[in-house]
């Protein structure tokens, strides 16, 4: 039986931080977790520009009714850098 007068953690008491035995969740493993799954949008946004310049010929075959590759042209590298920005914030201050 647990000593009543230890401490919380001695008690049985957990803090809900505890990501196992004797591994305390704490920020900096949050914000490169983060870092990982901002990087990956970025590759994938970084992907996705290039496919579309790939498939319509650097925006020189658009078929009838396909102005959206423009808006793509336009929006697909920003959210790139964005999340590219964010990756690599949340890798240095997770550090």
């Amino acid at each position: 039986m647990p000593d009543p007068s230890g401490t919380p953690r001695e008690s049985g008491v957990s803090s809900g931080t505890d990501a196992g035995p004797g591994r305390p969740v704490n920020g900096g493993n949050v914000l490169r977790i983060m870092s990982v799954a901002f990087g990956l949008a970025s590759a994938f946004f970084v992907f996705w520009t290039l496919r579309l310049l790939v498939v319509t010929g650097f925006l020189q075959h658009i078929r009838a009714g396909g102005q959206g590759a423009y808006i793509g042209a336009a929006v697909f590298p920003l959210l790139a850098l964005a999340f590219g920005w964010a990756s690599h914030r949340c890798w240095r201050r997770g550090a």
